[in-house]
C-alpha cells in the first residue's frame, strides 16, 4: 500500500448506519428531515473540530557570546499569522509553485525561470534527502564539469570549507532546538548522519559552479569557528568568503530542512523553535544569496519508530511559506511545492524515496541552471 493509501485515505462514510436504520424503521417525512438535518450539523461540527491547529511557542533566539554580531531582529512567527492569514496573493501568484502528483514541472519552470535562468553559482543547501537530488541533477547535466572538490566523510565538512575551527566546541542549546543528537553530538565537527555523498563543489566549463553543503538542521551546533556558532552562520560566512567566485546577486541557495528537526520537536514539545530557526538561518542565507530557493518538506512513510510525521510537516511547509511571504524575503525567494508529487512517491524508508521521486525535481534545476 503507498503512503497516500495508507495515510491519506478518506474515512469510511460517517453516515453509513443511516441506510440501515431506514430500511429496519419507516419514518414520517418530516422527522426524516429533521434526523438528516441534525447528521449534517454534527457531521459539519465533528469535522472543524476535529482539525488540529498549529501550536508552536516560538522565542527570540539568542547566541552563545563570541563576539558575534548581532542580527537583526527578527518578528515572531505565531500560531495565528500560521493559521489564519490570508495568503500574499502576488507571492503565490509569482514565487510559489508546485510539483504536482504527475510529476509536472511546466509550472515551476515558469515560475523560475525569469529570475533564475542560467545564474552563475547554484548552492544546495540540506541533508541527504537534498544530497540524493544533487546526485540526481549531475547526472543530468548537459554541460562538461571540468573540476570537482569534495569532502572527505562526515567529519570533513571543515577542511572542505577551508574554515578554521574554534577553539572549543559548544554543545547545542536544548531551549534553541538545536542539534546534533546523535553521532555528531559525540563527535566535534561531524554530522549526524553519515552521508554517502558529503558537501562538494563542481566547476564547468562555461565558468559556472554547483555545490551540495550538508546542513542537517534549521539550526546546530555541528560546525563552529571562531567567528561563529552555528553551522549556519559558518555555511553563510563561507559562502560570503567566496563570493569572488561569483556575485551575491548571481548566486542561487536551494534550501530545505525539517525531517532532522523532527526529532527535536515531538507532537506534544511546545518550545519547538523550528520556525524561528528556519527565519534566522535564512536571513544569514540572504546577506549571501541573491535568491533563496525553498525546497518544501515532502510526506513520510509513518514509521511507527522514527519521529516524522506528515502533519506536522505539512505545518512547517505552511509556516515557512508564511515566513518567505514576509517583506524580508519576498523578493528575492520562491517556494517549491513538493507535497503532493511525494504523495504518490514510493518511499525506501520512513524518509527517502527511490530515485524516481527526485528525477522530476533534478530535472526542473538541471533546465535552470
Amino acid at each position: 500500500m503507498t503512503a497516500e493509501n495508507d495515510n491519506y485515505a478518506l474515512n469510511e462514510s460517517r453516515t453509513s448506519g443511516l441506510s440501515e436504520v431506514k430500511t429496519s424503521v419507516r419514518l414520517p417525512t418530516g422527522v426524516v428531515t429533521r434526523f438528516m438535518f441534525a447528521v449534517a450539523i454534527l457531521t459539519t461540527i465533528s469535522i472543524v473540530t476535529s482539525r488540529r491547529s498549529l501550536h508552536v511557542d516560538l522565542a527570540t533566539s539568542s547566541y552563545h557570546a563570541r563576539n558575534q554580531v548581532p542580527l537583526p531582529e527578527l518578528e515572531t512567527v505565531t500560531d495565528t499569522e500560521i493559521t489564519e492569514d490570508g495568503p500574499n496573493i502576488n507571492f503565490v501568484r509569482d514565487r510559489h509553485c508546485e510539483i504536482t502528483h504527475n510529476r509536472n514541472i511546466s509550472q515551476c519552470h515558469a515560475v523560475l525561470s525569469p529570475l533564475l535562468q542560467s545564474k552563475t553559482a547554484w548552492h544546495f543547501l540540506g541533508d541527504f534527502q537534498m544530497g540524493l537530488l544533487f546526485n540526481d541533477l549531475i547526472e543530468r547535466y548537459p554541460y562538461d564539469i571540468t573540476s570537482v572538490r569534495n569532502a572527505t566523510g562526515r567529519c570533513g565538512f571543515m577542511n572542505y570549507t577551508q574554515m578554521e575551527p574554534a577553539k572549543v566546541w559548544l554543545p547545542p542549546n536544548s531551549n534553541l532546538t538545536q542539534g546534533p543528537i546523535a553521532y555528531g553530538l559525540e563527535h566535534n565537527y561531524c554530522t549526524d548522519g553519515a552521508g554517502k555523498d558529503p558537501s562538494r563543489k563542481l566547476k564547468t566549463a562555461g565558468g559556472n559552479l554547483m555545490e551540495f553543503l550538508f546542513v542537517e538542521f534549521a539550526s546546530d551546533v555541528e560546525q563552529q569557528t571562531p567567528e561563529t556558532n552555528t553551522t549556519q552562520e559558518t555555511v553563510a560566512l563561507y559562502l560570503k568568503r567566496n563570493q569572488k567566485e561569483a556575485s551575491r546577486d548571481d548566486s542561487v541557495c536551494v534550501v530545505n530542512t525539517g525531517l532532522h528537526d523532527q526529532a527535536l520537536c515531538s507532537d506534544t514539545n511546545t518550545t519547538c523553535m523550528y520556525l524561528e530557526n528556519v527565519k534566522t538561518y535564512l536571513t544569514l542565507l540572504d546577506t549571501v544569496c541573491g535568491h533563496i530557493v525553498w525546497l518544501g518538506l515532502s510526506a513520510v512513510r509513518e514509521d511507527a519508530d522514527r519521529p516524522q510525521r506528515s502533519f506536522s510537516l505539512l505545518k512547517w511547509n505552511k509556516g515557512v511559506k508564511k515566513i518567505l511571504q514576509g517583506s524580508s524575503f519576498l523578493e528575492t525567494s520562491f517556494f517549491v511545492d513538493i507535497w503532493e508529487h511525494s504523495l504518490t512517491s514510493i518511499h525506501v524508508d520512513n524518509v527517502h524515496f527511490t530515485e524516481s521521486y527526485y528525477d522530476p525535481i533534478a530535472e526542473l534545476f538541471a533546465g535552470l541552471v
